[in-house]
């Protein structure tokens, strides 16, 4: 059984525990974090604390892996298969409010520091699906004490973020705009599209389907 002790990891450790892992061989080879027996300790607000650092300075990763094990490492820990995923991290009990909202905004840099620069499209585009549905405006999150402000995190960081001047970051923002369904997501999107008069037909269709949360 593949056993990983988290809760006294360096966080040099952590990292290599996400992605410090070999490629399937073929199509039929699963993914390393799809076992059930994998079996993983951790202390969530110590995790909390080394993703936020993580998605604060995250080009310390560029050199260190190779962009397939970056993309397999990222879809890893925004997925529920994932022990320690910052998808079920984020989520736990204990981590106190305003350390969730820190690491909702750390993943605006995420996107300026790694995603601008490494062609990690599925990442890219993916990120946000597996954090703003639960907070939508049809999802009863959104009705708990701390739902409306952790959704208007999540839009202020997706705001800053399709400002980036970089065409699969704002993609990815779009995708996550549509996913989450705040209220302010019609006048962000129309106000970006009318700052691009150029945009392409792709671009403006796929900002309209944000706008009416038209997505898989």
């Amino acid at each position: 059984m593949p056993s990983y002790d988290l809760t006294n990891a360096t966080f040099e450790q952590f990292i290599d525990y996400i992605f410090d892992h070999p490629l399937p061989a073929n199509e039929d080879e699963e993914y390393w974090y799809w076992s059930d027996d994998l079996d993983v300790t951790y202390e969530p607000i110590k995790l909390m604390d080394y993703y936020t650092k993580l998605f604060t300075k995250p080009q310390i990763l560029i050199d260190r892996y190779s962009d397939e094990q970056l993309e397999q490492g990222l879809l890893a820990m925004r997925s529920c298969l994932m022990p320690g995923a910052i998808s079920e991290v984020l989520w736990e009990e204990e981590i106190p409010s305003d350390a969730r909202e820190e690491c909702i905004r750390s993943m605006y840099y995420l996107y300026r520091d790694l995603f601008s620069v490494k062609p990690l499209h599925t990442a890219c585009f993916m990120w946000w699906d597996s954090f703003t549905d639960d907070y939508s405006i049809t999802h009863v999150h959104s009705e708990t004490a701390e739902g409306p402000s952790i959704q208007n995190v999540m839009f202020e960081t997706l705001c800053q973020t399709l400002n980036l001047d970089v065409e699969i970051c704002q993609h990815g923002a779009l995708h996550g705009l549509g996913h989450l369904r705040h209220p302010g997501t019609e006048a962000v999107i129309r106000s970006w599209m009318a700052s691009k008069p150029d945009l392409d037909q792709q671009s403006t269709e796929f900002a309209e389907e944000c706008i009416v949360g038209n997505l898989v």
